[in-house]
């Protein structure tokens, strides 16, 4: 399974995962989440098909789409913009919660494009009963100085797994399913915390077409999925008793997730089989956007590194890497500032921003970390780079010169503890942001970025640690931080406990390039080094 973007003609990108060999299927998923959700569904259908998982716009890492309130027919036309890059005259369609609702417009829009479509998690709710069921259904979200957002998105996402609608205490609206394990709330929530305070964008008008009028036109082959543990059981079945199209067949499943999908699977077996379909779809490559920030990946052993590419310049590349618990997209300012019209390359360390940890990650180091980045670089460029770092990207920058051709390295905010602040990071710097049942684990985390305003280290509170800038209590820019923060996850205190370790003199002494040491006023960091040295 890889990941990938496709570019379109607006000058959006796509962002997709990817499985299988065959002929092409189209994977769209429940709101306000992203492929990533489709896995189990990738997995099963890549056994007979090609299959593409999109990002709806606007979700995971796809660009929105520019309507401010849009309809199906939005996220369908911009579903065939997307197939139309890829090179897909005609695709299997596979939808899910909102992706069937897009899938069913597609199907009344583009009956010709659609060999079969396969509904899951969909179903009818009558207009009175809906108007209940959206009652305090999409909360506000937006980012609050004391953080109590973050207990509102955890609310949603925990039980969602206890009552439909989610926000009801009607024992009648109760699922009657054992909640998942704390680590599926966290995943999920990461999900509502990547679509942020527009999540809804595409759920409530896909909400709104849940009824079986939807339907009317439709005329190209599907089936809908009857499955016994569905959480969206009732208003399937209601959906069926009001009768479906007669291109439309029912599939019954038992509640494991493996009945689930085999049942699809066989349906799409067969019908591969009678359409002949042997021919295995490869996509199209598409054109580089002209200008603007253009994602990428980059394979580098199990990984796949994710960057963010300003290319249309010519000249030496540069390479920006960033510092512990942030991600690329932190230093697009410094990329303005110092590429000059010349390539700029803007990396996600492993386990930030885009970039996943791979499954086999041996255990963290300044060299493990270098050792994957080595072969972006070379894919990038095969003579000479210069590299801006911050932190540990700096850091990271001085071992790949070690490897590759670095003409100058500029260093930003070298920040070096002495020991005395290294053994107190050790005893009290790591908070445990482990998922809690409860949420509070957001609530500590949030107690962090704020202290991180006002205290450097942040977890001295003593007179001396206080900053000497104001502090940045946005609540957007505080959520920001915290987003990254969570993102990376369990992998936090392995990066924040290596950050924190790096011994910067030894590092200066033997950097194999030209370095240039810049601070900025959040950090004493140039005049600690002599310090420190000595």
């Amino acid at each position: 399974m890889k990941c990938d973007y496709v570019n379109l003609p607006d000058g959006r990108q796509v962002h997709y995962r990817r499985a299988g060999s065959g002929p092409a299927m189209i994977l769209l998923h429940p709101s306000p989440q992203c492929s990533e959700a489709m896995v189990p569904a990738l997995t099963a259908f890549s056994q007979v098909c090609s299959c593409f998982a999109l990002d709806t716009p606007g979700y995971g890492l796809s660009d929105d789409i520019p309507e401010m309130q849009p309809d199906m027919g939005d996220y369908a036309d911009s579903v065939i913009a997307t197939a139309d890059a890829l090179g897909m005259d005609q695709f299997y369609l596979y939808g899910a919660a909102t992706g069937s609702q897009v899938a069913i417009e597609l199907g009344k829009r583009y009956p010709s494009r659609i060999k079969l479509m396969m509904l899951d998690s969909n179903g009818h709710v009558p207009d009175d009963e809906r108007e209940r069921l959206m009652d305090g259904y999409f909360p506000d979200v937006t980012p609050r100085r004391d953080g109590g957002h973050l207990l509102t998105y955890w609310d949603m996402c925990r039980h969602l797994f206890v009552a439909f609608p989610w926000q009801s205490d009607r024992i009648e609206d109760r699922l009657g399913i054992p909640l998942p394990p704390v680590e599926v709330t966290q995943m999920m929530l990461l999900r509502y915390l990547r679509a942020g305070t527009q999540y809804a964008k595409a759920y409530r008008p896909a909400f709104q077409t849940e009824k079986r009028s939807h339907m009317d036109g439709l005329t190209v082959p599907a089936t809908i999925m009857r499955w016994e543990a569905s959480i969206a059981l009732a208003i399937t079945d209601a959906l069926i008793n009001l009768g479906v199209p007669e291109s439309m067949e029912v599939l019954h499943a038992g509640p494991t997730i493996d009945e689930r999908f085999s049942v699809q699977v066989e349906k799409l077996r067969q019908t591969i089989a009678d359409h002949g379909d042997a021919t295995a779809f490869e996509p199209m490559k598409t054109t580089a956007l002209g200008s603007g920030f253009e994602r990428r990946y980059y394979p580098s052993g199990g990984h796949q590194i994710h960057a963010q590419i300003l290319s249309a310049a010519q000249g030496k590349p540069i390479i920006f890497l960033h510092d512990a618990l942030q991600s690329s997209d932190q230093m697009r300012d410094l990329a303005k500032k110092f590429a000059n019209n010349r390539p700029a390359i803007l990396v996600d360390l492993p386990g930030h921003g885009a970039t996943m940890m791979a499954v086999d990650e041996p255990s963290l180091s300044l060299s493990s970390l270098t050792e994957n980045l080595v072969p972006v670089i070379r894919a990038i460029s095969d003579g000479p780079v210069d590299i801006v770092g911050v932190g540990l990207g700096a850091a990271i920058g001085i071992k790949l010169a070690d490897h590759i051709t670095v003409d100058h390295l500029r260093i930003v905010d070298p920040i070096a503890f002495t020991p005395s602040e290294q053994a107190a990071f050790a005893e009290a710097g790591l908070i445990d942001i482990a998922p809690k049942p409860d949420g509070s684990h957001l609530i500590s985390a949030w107690a962090m970025m704020v202290d991180d305003e006002f205290f450097w280290p942040w977890f001295d509170k003593s007179p001396k640690a206080a900053r000497s800038v104001a502090p940045n209590l946005s609540p957007s820019y505080l959520h920001e931080k915290l987003v990254r923060l969570l993102r990376v996850g369990a992998h936090y205190p392995a990066f924040a406990s290596l950050q924190h370790g790096l011994d910067w003199p030894a590092l200066l002494r033997s950097a194999a390039t030209d370095i240039e040491i810049v601070s900025t006023a959040r950090y004493p960091c140039p005049e600690r080094l002599p310090a420190l040295d000595a």
